[in-house]
């Protein structure tokens, strides 16, 4: 193994031979170049209205589902509601998503990560999933259409 080669008597450096690394930049290049080919593409086949839509698709990825319960009902009379929100999704982000998809402006997000739940089925033991949840305070007068369809 050449690793072990250098602790050998008489291995000099200049014996080993030089690597090639010609056709990994080459190949880097050729890639880079694809990519930049492809960025241009989108960017010149996409019209406007394209773009509008898809911040709203971006919107729909962030607010997953409003929460629906008592408690959530009683935080609706005092202009809050609740989403479950991406896990990754931050405050600045949900604020954004709430503007794009109901065209309104939050006064203060909250957010909260619940943790999900020892469960079991007879001998079997589970854990349901993680998520987070967003509190969103609404300025006095705006309503969401959350509960429309329930």
């Amino acid at each position: 193994m050449r690793f072990f080669d250098r602790f050998k008597k008489g291995y000099k450096e200049a014996e080993r031979a030089p690597r090639k690394t010609e056709p990994v930049k080459q190949a880097v290049e050729k890639r880079e170049k694809t990519v930049r080919e492809e960025i241009a593409e989108h960017a010149v086949a996409k019209p406007a209205a394209t773009k509008v839509a898809a911040k709203s698709e971006i919107a729909h990825r962030i607010l997953l589902k409003p929460i629906i319960s008592e408690k959530t009902t009683l935080l609706h009379g005092h202009n809050q509601y609740v989403f479950k929100v991406a896990s990754d999704a931050n405050k600045i982000m949900i604020k954004r998503a709430i503007k794009e998809a109901f065209h309104a402006d939050p006064s203060h997000v909250r957010i909260i990560r619940v943790q999900g739940k020892e469960v079991r089925r007879g001998n079997i033991k589970g854990r349901r999933a993680s998520y987070k949840k967003a509190i969103v305070s609404m300025p006095a007068g705006v309503t969401l259409p959350v509960y429309e369809g329930v």
